[in-house]
This record gives structure tokens, C-alpha cells and sequence, in this order.
């Protein structure tokens, strides 16, 4: 259940984060939509190192736990430098660039954790000191669902909330700043028309500090969202996966051995 709500708010922020980093570049910093596509890189990429790195952890030290712990600090501090990043106006390409490597390393090193302590927790026998049960086929196909579905949850959430909280923020910010355009003509022009609209470079400006507020207060929701996650993630089941897989093998020898010698007796 940890893992699942940690999924659940994990997914949401990170969500969140690519969904609405494309309307920063093309509303506030101009970017065309193919630039914005590649600044995306910078995030995307990490995430996929992130993946590959926890993996490598895991299986090395058999923790998830603090493996989860340490990419979602990192995920949080990625999480309010992209905060920083809209609200100061960035301008230096490194240092946004460097912002979001960060923030794609910290998903990237806890999402696949959990469905790693699934299979080692439910997979054919489940450990409760100091023996060894038997557990349940269809346990680890539940769980991975479970998993599965509130991660998918948070994500379609986050969609639909976002765009609410953009929306209301967008309609409050545009008219105390400018007169000169409609904010429903905003709205559904979008982050790609918003130049378009502008009669000029005040009433652009006006656009682009609004747009800028908006997006932050959603970056807002996103740091929350990963802060929140961090108790969850502590209360997951603290256990070594190498001890797991050891102590499975080993009942399995036992109880294959067992088996042969039960057959052994029925022969005689």
C-alpha cells in the first residue's frame, strides 16, 4: 500500500513536470516547439540513467528503501529549483538545463523500486520471521496492478487538476496586469499563440509574467506532491532482497528434498 501511494504522488509530480515544461518554453521563453522538444532532453534522458543506476544499486546492496529515499530528496530539490527557475527567470541555458537533469534523476532512481520489492516480497513465498510461507499465486499479479493502477491514477489526476489550477490562475493574473487582450483569448490560443496576441512588448510582458505565475503555482503542486511522498516511502517494508531471494532458494531446496523423500516412502 506504501508503494502504491508513493507511486501515486511520484507519478503525479513528475507528470506534471513534463507536461507542463513545454508551455514554460513556449509561453515564457519563446522557444519554438521543436526547441522546446529538445530542451526536453535534458530531462528524459536522466531519468532513463536514474532507472539504470537504482537497478544497478539494488541488486548490488538489496535496499530499495533508501534508494527510493535519496531519488525522491533529489527529485524535491529538482522539483523546487524548476520553481525558482520560472519565478526568477532563468536565462542562463546551463543552469535551466542543469535544473532539470536533476529533476529527471530523482523519478528516474526510485519509480521502478517498488515493483522490484513486489516480486521479491510476493514472488512463491512471502518472509515472516522465523519461517517461511507459502504464498498465494495471484499475489504478485494483484500487486503489480495495484501498483500499475495508482500509478496511472496520479498521472490522469494531475492532467485534469493542473489544468484547472492553470486555467484560474491565468484568468485572475491576466487582467490585473493588462487590459489590452481578452483572457479567454489566452486560454484558447494556448502557450503556442500567445505571441500572436500580443499588441505589443508590455502587454507580451504582462502574458508571459502571468503564464510564469500559473506554470510556477503548478510546480508548486508538483514539489508537494514529491515532499508528501517521502513519509510513504519510509513506511515501505524495510528488508534486504538478496537475504529474500537466499532464504527462497533455500526453502525451495527444502522442500524439494522433502517432496523426494516423501516419494522415496510411498514407493516402500
Amino acid at each position: 500500500m506504501m508503494g502504491s501511494i508513493f507511486l501515486f504522488s511520484t507519478n503525479t509530480a513528475t507528470y506534471l513536470a513534463m507536461y507542463y515544461l513545454p508551455f514554460y518554453f513556449l509561453a515564457v521563453k519563446g522557444f519554438p516547439a521543436i526547441q522546446s522538444g529538445v530542451s526536453f532532453i535534458a530531462m528524459a534522458l536522466p531519468q532513463l540513467v536514474g532507472i539504470v543506476v537504482s537497478g544497478a544499486l539494488i541488486s548490488k546492496l538489496g535496499v530499495y528503501v533508501p534508494v527510493i529515499i535519496i531519488g525522491q530528496i533529489i527529485a524535491a530539490v529538482g522539483a523546487g529549483l524548476l520553481i525558482m527557475l520560472v519565478l526568477a527567470q532563468v536565462r542562463s541555458t546551463v543552469a535551466w538545463a542543469a535544473f532539470l537533469v536533476i529533476l529527471g534523476l530523482g523519478p528516474g532512481i526510485g519509480i521502478n523500486a517498488p515493483h522490484l520489492a513486489i516480486q521479491a516480497v510476493f514472488d512463491e513465498y512471502v518472509v515472516q520471521s522465523p519461517r517461511l510461507i507459502p504464498n498465494s499465486e495471484g499475489d504478485v499479479s494483484v500487486a503489480n496492478g495495484i501498483a500499475t493502477f495508482c500509478s496511472q491514477l496520479g498521472e490522469s489526476i494531475s492532467v485534469s487538476a493542473a489544468g484547472a489550477l492553470l486555467t484560474n490562475t491565468l484568468l485572475y493574473e491576466i487582467p490585473h496586469r493588462t487590459m489590452a487582450v481578452n483572457p479567454q483569448k489566452v486560454i484558447h490560443a494556448g502557450p503556442f499563440d500567445l505571441y500572436s496576441l500580443a499588441l505589443s512588448s508590455s502587454v507580451l510582458d504582462a502574458l508571459r509574467t502571468a503564464y510564469s505565475i500559473a506554470i510556477s503555482h503548478i510546480f508548486i503542486l508538483a514539489t508537494t506532491f514529491v515532499v508528501v511522498s517521502i513519509p510513504f516511502v519510509c513506511g515501505m517494508r524495510w528488508i534486504n532482497l538478496n537475504h529474500i531471494s537466499k532464504e527462497r532458494e533455500l526453502a525451495k531446496s527444502e522442500n524439494t528434498a522433502k517432496r523426494e523423500t516423501e516419494s522415496v516412502q510411498e514407493t516402500r
